[in-house]
């Protein structure tokens, strides 16, 4: 007998959605901040470029690689997102100044010793070198760190909007940081962290209005099963 292969979920996307990527909690990214790592090495710049962008409001890699020092002001960096072309403002605090003083060229336009070109399409090519050297010392850096969630240049901007969201950060200011165009970008980040808020502050809810209680209490009896479900 011969069965046919009738693929029935042939196209069905069965891959993990980009809007439920995992994010770091604060004791991840302590975790990565302590680690031991040895100075002057390459994972050990991936770190400090991550928590610079982390600390940047989720500042792109991209972003970070090109940045000049004329953008920065005193204690302030605006940049226009390569993405969106949208400005964004931050105010440099003594942990990202201190990343900067750490490995800011004397020499050069840029911040970072990322990029050697100042020709754009060169400069390009140069950018996608150092993102892939930088996810693959990320990918390395977590497993070192023992961490359960894959990093990745993408993971300081997830992370960062997701607990700024768990802080009660408005999801327009969380939007402006970020640089988008519009609120809905924004929501993808957040999705994951919304539903669970949304369940956290139900269940506040609940127990402000005693229902949760009585839910629980109902349900002892077989005849008031139904309410129970209903909490």
């Amino acid at each position: 007998m011969h069965l046919r292969d009738h693929r029935p979920f042939a196209h069905v996307y069965t891959g993990v959605d980009s809007t439920h990527l995992p994010v770091l909690q604060r004791k991840d990214i302590c975790c990565l901040r302590d680690l031991e790592i040895a100075p002057g090495t390459p994972m050990e710049k991936a770190r400090d470029l991550f928590l610079f962008s982390l600390s940047a409001m989720g500042m792109p890699f991209i972003d970070v690689a090109f940045m000049r020092k004329s953008q920065i002001e005193g204690n302030t960096l605006v940049y226009y997102r390569h993405k969106t072309g949208q400005r964004v403002s931050v105010y440099l605090e003594p942990c990202m100044q201190q990343i900067i003083r750490k490995y800011s060229p004397a020499e050069g336009d840029y911040v970072f010793p990322l990029l050697s070109s100042t020709d754009p399409a060169v400069a390009y090519v140069e950018y996608e070198s150092r993102l892939a050297a930088y996810n693959a010392q990320l990918s390395q850096l977590g497993r070192k760190a023992g961490l359960t969630q894959h990093l990745s240049s993408y993971t300081p901007r997830r992370t960062w909007a997701s607990l700024a969201f768990q802080r009660d950060v408005s999801l327009e200011t969380i939007s402006q940081a970020l640089g988008h165009t519009n609120s809905r970008t924004t929501r993808t980040y957040i999705k994951a962290q919304n539903d669970h808020l949304l369940r956290k502050k139900n269940k506040e809810l609940l127990n402000y209005l005693s229902l949760d209680a009585l839910g629980k209490r109902f349900g002892r009896f077989s005849n008031k099963l139904y309410f129970s479900t209903l909490c």
